[in-house]
């Protein structure tokens, strides 16, 4: 315990900043050996510590902590300095943690922001691909794209494929094929945000993916238009996030009908099979329901003609979601 005292009286003394960096470079090697009951009582002084020196005005001190930020990733470090909030993950504190240095530094001065976001790629690149801390860290590094920061955006896009890179040599566009968690929440986030955060969406599909908006909204509409449909109930901003999908996608196609439908009404159309598909996946007998008095709202045919134009494919769209459920649930329904 004094020994850590010293450590952590010579860390915020910024009357050497060679002692400072020291200190940082020994860190790995206190937090390995540490006691449990030391590490634990001293909790709220190392996450000082890492407020400390993720925000420092000295680049050279924030930088030397940036390669070694990953000793607390240790599942071990965590539970003892990070899990005192049982509302949140340990996971989720220290990442809160960096999300806060990134909210009250993102001035005119933009440096200490783009140290912060060189820790998140170091976090990134420490952690194992499935893990929490990688999939919040790479949202983190895609909510600075549309920053008003030049070099922000720059660094963003830049550190995003880099730090995929490093895990898979196919990047951020084959761990989205593999890894359904990270494709779902990264494509959640960026649908929620086309109205409200244009460029942070043009920024990733220009800058990380090389393509189009207009070609990023169509990948992500299989992924993310049948939970926004079944979810519109509960949901009030689904329905806003529809309306900006169709916006981005060609919807006009030949309807059997002679009143004109809405770009949404058209795209939801579309999909309708997928759509009917997910609910009937989902352990919530409503969420059909929901899912079928949408469309009768916004398409305007009955229920059995509804069932009637999703029928041949609907059966095929089961048959795909049968690997990825519980088989007899699937039967049963």
């Amino acid at each position: 315990m004094q020994l850590q005292s010293l450590f952590f009286n010579l860390l915020f003394d910024e009357s050497s900043e060679d002692v400072q960096i020291s200190c940082v470079k020994v860190i790995h090697r206190i937090l390995a050996h540490g006691a449990p009951g030391i590490l634990l009582n001293t909790r709220l002084e190392w996450i000082k510590c890492v407020k400390y020196l993720l925000t420092s005005r000295s680049k050279e001190l924030r930088d030397a902590f940036c390669s070694h930020i990953s000793s607390f990733m240790d599942g071990r470090i965590l539970s003892l300095i990070f899990a005192g909030d049982p509302d949140k993950s340990k996971e989720q504190s220290f990442l809160d943690t960096v999300q806060h240095g990134m909210t009250v530094t993102d001035s005119p001065d933009p440096h200490i922001l783009e140290t912060l976001m060189e820790c998140t790629a170091e976090i990134m690149v420490s952690v194992d691909i499935g893990s929490k801390l990688f999939l919040s860290s790479l949202i983190l590094l895609v909510d600075k794209l549309d920053s008003k920061h030049v070099t922000v955006r720059m660094n963003a896009s830049r550190l995003i494929p880099k730090s995929c890179h490093f895990h898979l040599s196919g990047g951020l566009e084959l761990i989205i094929s593999k890894y359904a968690h990270i494709r779902n929440e990264l494509y959640d986030y960026l649908s929620e945000r086309l109205g409200s955060r244009p460029v942070l969406v043009k920024e990733f599909a220009e800058s990380v993916f090389g393509i189009e908006t207009e070609e990023l909204v169509k990948i992500m509409i299989p992924s993310v238009l049948p939970k926004l449909v079944v979810a519109q109930k509960y949901n009030s901003q689904a329905v806003d996030t529809l309306n900006e999908l169709a916006k981005y996608v060609n919807t006009h196609m030949v309807r059997a009908i002679e009143d004109p439908q809405s770009p949404m009404a058209l795209l939801i159309i579309d999909w309708l099979p997928k759509v009917f598909a997910f609910a009937l996946h989902q352990t919530d007998d409503q969420s059909l329901l929901s899912a079928e008095q949408f469309y009768q709202a916004h398409v305007g045919s009955d229920k059995k003609e509804i069932y009637v134009a999703a029928l041949p494919n609907l059966l095929d769209e089961l048959v795909c979601f049968t690997d990825a459920g519980d088989s007899d649930e699937i039967s049963k329904r």
